[in-house]
């Protein structure tokens, strides 16, 4: 049975502490050993004999004094912020790594640090322990300056940075503003995500503690806050980590919020999150396919104007903004036998028409694909000899021969990728967005059924490969002269067109095969062997045999 320990230093006001207790016995725990520590270093004798009392109704919980570790300390905590000093911070670093201390020589299989002003939905503690990571953090969102705006309990760089300075270079506040309203709403939908920071609502696996991981100030870093040192330190000792937004946590931020925490604990939203996603303080939210119809439109108007005042913006009052209709643009070569049938079938009801160029097939790839797209119009062009080798020369063909049926979008898959099934809900209202005209998915590298590769190598899961784009006539497209990994839409769009990220995932199916890696780990050293189009490295790696393999969840 696994054991967990959940755990936190505790200086609360009794009415937000009594609300964090109170919710702890509502988490689903089957199948696992809780045990409870709680450091109290409270000034406040109601918040202290609320953790007494929590005691003895649950007898695997232990309290112990902060006097019996620490010296007595005063912290100032008003309605409005918190207020800390730096010795503040660093000696509840020190209660934090003597719980790591106790949860190792314990033999915990996971410690959860978790503030004491956290509420957390029934199912999270399992979820995360299902995740199978090292790090994780169940995601929360916090008005910290009580102006009406959230921001999210992460940071990819630095100490609050969101959006990485490496992808902003150079670019205007509107360009940057946009990146992040577009990462916000990635967050929103339901997902695993590698972060740079995280903290507050924590799990941590017996390996990670066993390694190392600590909140002790590192010496020649100038970071404020524990958490930040921790991550740092995590990540120097190669554990990466991740923030899981599948259950929302309820930040009580200010006493006020207390207010919305019946909401929270009926339908599993803060109030704000039940109004956001269509419902009312008596209702439940919508489902979850107008959920996110709801979230598209706030994230749509979030990103209006940022494009408009860019560098583009001449190109602005010639963008076509209307038009639903989608078009299939595919290459195909000798898919007999593989994935072709299953990856049409799986955007068959969401297209409008279908563009195919066959690369000189020498099987029959061309009927396979003519009859699974029955009653979906269609046109097929083949080369009668293959330009696999000169790669972008059949995709500038494709591209030429989708345009001429004048799209007003265009898919652009491969005929070993296949869409997750929340893009029959997701896709149409992708297209109604007036204010995008590229969409950029992450792609998962199936190495085994069932099974991605995750490693420093294999991580396009990580970022977005650009697929959905809207067709602008009075756009001059343009492909690079790529001979090899050649992009599948004109480059020159990627750049100018305004664009958004959006974590609908491609299951990409090439890999799964043993005599795929083996033909492909041929093919790429002898066309690309000095890795001009590509890694070196990755080529090489295709070999691995016992490559990092991750369970992928739909």
């Amino acid at each position: 049975m696994i054991r967990v320990l959940i755990a936190s230093p505790i200086r609360r006001r009794a009415n937000i502490l009594q609300a964090f207790l109170e919710g702890l016995p509502r988490l689903d725990t089957k199948g696992l050993k809780v045990h409870y520590l709680f450091v109290d270093d409270n000034d406040d004798p109601a918040s202290s004999q609320l953790l007494t009392d929590f005691a003895k109704k649950h007898s695997t919980a232990t309290v112990l004094k902060s006097s019996e570790l620490f010296t007595h300390r005063t912290e100032l905590i008003n309605n409005n912020n918190h207020l800390w000093s730096d010795a503040l911070i660093w000696r509840v670093a020190a209660i934090k790594d003597e719980i790591i201390a106790r949860a190792v020589k314990e033999k915990y299989d996971y410690l959860l640090f978790l503030d004491s002003d956290m509420v957390l939905q029934p199912p999270t503690l399992k979820h995360l322990i299902s995740l199978k990571k090292d790090i994780v953090s169940e995601i929360f969102w916090t008005d910290w300056h009580h102006i009406g705006h959230a921001t999210p309990s992460l940071w990819n760089e630095d100490e609050n940075t969101i959006v990485k300075k490496s992808a902003t270079k150079n670019q205007d506040k509107y360009f940057i503003r946009r990146e992040l309203a577009s990462f916000n709403s990635m967050l929103k939908i339901p997902g695993t995500y590698p972060v740079g920071g995280l903290g507050a609502l924590t799990l941590i696996s017996q390996h990670a503690l066993k390694k190392g991981v600590r909140f002790a100030e590192i010496p020649n870093l100038s970071f404020n806050g524990e958490d930040r040192h921790f991550c740092v330190r995590a990540t120097a000792l190669g554990l990466e980590l991740y923030v899981d937004t599948h259950y929302p946590a309820f930040h009580i931020f200010y006493e006020e919020l207390l207010q919305t925490l019946p909401n929270f604990i009926k339908y599993g939203y803060r109030e704000q999150d039940i109004l956001l996603s269509g419902g009312d303080a008596t209702n439940p939210p919508l489902p979850l396919k107008a959920r996110i119809k709801n979230q598209l439109k706030i994230h749509y108007k979030n990103l209006r104007g940022c494009y408009y005042y860019t560098r583009r913006k001449l190109f602005a009052k010639k963008r076509r903004t209307t038009g639903t209709k989608l078009t299939l643009m595919m290459m195909v070569r000798n898919e007999s036998g593989r994935y072709l049938d299953d990856v049409i079938a799986a955007v068959k009801p969401l297209i409008t028409n279908a563009v195919i160029l066959d690369d000189a097939s020498t099987d029959d790839t061309v009927e396979i694909a003519k009859k699974a797209l029955k009653g979906v119009p269609h046109q097929i062009i083949q080369n009668s000899t293959s330009h696999f080798a000169e790669e972008y020369k059949s995709r500038s063909k494709l591209w030429r021969a989708t345009i001429k049926t004048n799209p007003d979008w265009i898919l652009a898959l491969d005929a070993d990728e296949i869409l997750e099934k929340q893009a029959l809900a997701i896709l149409p209202e992708l297209l109604k967005n007036p204010d995008t005209d590229v969409y950029g998915f992450p792609l998962y590298d199936f190495w085994q059924p069932g099974f991605y590769r995750d490693d420093d190598l294999w991580c396009a899961h990580h970022g977005f490969i650009n697929v959905l784009l809207r067709y602008q006539p009075k756009f001059k497209y343009r492909f690079l002269r790529r001979n090899h990994h050649s992009s599948r839409l004109p480059e020159n769009a990627l750049k100018i067109l305004p664009y958004c990220n959006y974590p609908l995932r491609i299951k990409h199916f090439g890999w799964l095969k043993d005599e795929d890696k083996k033909a492909k780990y041929e093919r790429y050293l002898k066309m690309d062997p000095a890795g001009k189009y590509g890694s070196l490295a990755q080529y090489q790696s295709i070999l691995d045999e016992h490559p990092n393999l991750t369970k992928f969840e739909e």
